[in-house]
């Protein structure tokens, strides 16, 4: 996560992105990946290991998105 924050994640290139995030081309991620890092960075959370990665994921996506959605 720390190596996206700082526009780190603009070094992705497509290729990587759709064989990362499988189905996604990526097109879009300019419009909500920033928003996820910010959260991330101002959260206080720190990077997970194996399950607790899912966990951590969760609690991203909880605090950036309206509550219907997660």
């Amino acid at each position: 996560m720390e190596d996206l924050q700082d526009a780190g994640w603009r070094k992705i290139t497509d290729d990587e992105w759709s064989k990362i995030v499988k189905g996604d081309a990526g097109d879009d991620r300019e419009k909500w990946l920033p928003r996820i890092l910010e959260i991330y960075s101002s959260s206080g959370l720190t990077e997970a290991s194996g399950a607790d990665k899912q966990k951590t994921w969760k609690t991203l996506l909880k605090m950036a998105c309206p509550e219907e959605i997660v």
